[in-house]
């Protein structure tokens, strides 16, 4: 009759590897629980949290009410006065409270980052990582590296003191800018026609053998040996752009040279060009960082790397502790300089986010 027989349903689930047992998981708490599930969506094994393991987080939302109110803080924020170090913070404190999914969907394509191990030749937390920023002064240390490979051993090659100017910013007679543009052809070119007007007059030795510059063939020699196909490296707009990937690949591999732990390629070139890789680190590890990316935690780790800003362009690549390498670009599509608190509080948010995921 009516009620004779049942309907049947058989449900099948798929638990993967390493999921919680019911009795774990009416232990755990929503966010644990949240974090279980997102975990298992990944493909393949769960994240190794070994020596040197990256946290990939399932991705998430601090929902639409915070974000609203979030944007409306920032807004204020911007109108309001302050200097540029008090903007960046309270900026950054309001960006905090959201992940980085929703500064994506606040920002869009305005920023850009690559995180991964050292012993990686990719990255493996990414977002928008193979577009090309203007870098500013990140790349001085490939176009460094580029010019005392090409006149290794000879009086052209930048000197230590100028070195340390170029990468470090030590006070000495060249300057870091002037020193960039004497080595760079992309600007001396300029500077002979006339295009500059006289600004931006690049660096001069007083006597003896001048200083050697490189073009983009020359860079790109260098850059083939990390893995990289870009060559904007050099000064000017069209010539100084690079991917966060780009900046990954190249400290990434400098790192690996100097702890006997690259690709034989890498190794082959560090035993020929050692003392240009290693004057060149020595000279860039003098300078740590900047103190507009002291909101990000960077500072409590382990770190060397490069950073740019100019034009509302901001950017900083750092290995840390030995292991990781991250880079992070930020444009938000305005000529904010020098007032670029909004770009600096995105860039030490992201960086942030990224160091977590590297504790």
């Amino acid at each position: 009759g009516m009620f004779g027989h049942h309907n049947h349903y058989h449900v099948r689930c798929h638990f993967p590897p390493g999921s919680p047992t019911m009795s774990q998981w009416k232990k755990m708490s929503k966010a644990e629980r949240s974090a279980a599930i997102g975990k298992n969506t990944q493909t393949g094994p769960a994240p190794s949290r070994g020596p040197a393991g990256i946290k990939q987080s399932a991705a998430s939302t601090a929902g639409p009410e915070a974000i609203a109110a979030a944007k409306a803080r920032i807004k204020s924020i911007r109108a309001s006065r302050g200097n540029l170090g008090s903007k960046i913070k309270s900026m950054m404190a309001e960006m905090s409270k959201l992940s980085l999914d929703d500064l994506k969907s606040i920002y869009g394509g305005g920023f850009g980052y690559a995180l991964g191990l050292v012993n990686k030749s990719e990255p493996s937390i990414t977002y928008n990582h193979n577009k090309q920023f203007y870098g500013a002064s990140s790349p001085k240390t490939m176009a460094a590296l580029a010019q005392m490979v090409k006149y290794d051993g000879t009086g052209q090659a930048l000197n230590r003191k100028e070195l340390d100017a170029l990468l470090a910013y030590l006070k000495g007679s060249s300057g870091s800018n002037r020193t960039n543009r004497a080595i760079s052809m992309t600007h001396k070119r300029r500077y002979r026609s006339g295009g500059t007007k006289g600004k931006y007059v690049p660096y001069k030795r007083q006597g003896g053998t001048q200083l050697g510059a490189v073009d983009r063939e020359d860079v790109k020699r260098v850059a083939q040996v990390f893995g990289i196909t870009n060559d904007k490296f050099l000064w000017g707009g069209s010539n100084n752009q690079q991917s966060p990937r780009d900046m990954f690949k190249f400290f990434g591999g400098l790192q690996r040279m100097i702890t006997g732990t690259g690709s034989s390629l890498e190794n082959n070139f560090y035993k020929r060009y050692k003392t240009a890789v290693d004057s060149v680190i020595s000279a860039q590890k003098k300078r740590s960082h900047s103190p507009n990316v002291r909101f990000s935690g960077i500072k409590n780790r382990n770190h060397w790397g490069k950073g740019g800003r100019y034009g509302g362009n901001v950017s900083h690549t750092f290995v840390v502790d030995g292991k990781y390498v991250l880079s992070a670009y930020v444009y938000l599509g305005r000529n904010t300089w020098p007032n670029d608190f909004e770009e600096y509080a995105v860039l030490n948010t992201i960086i942030s986010k990224l160091l977590e995921k590297v504790r």
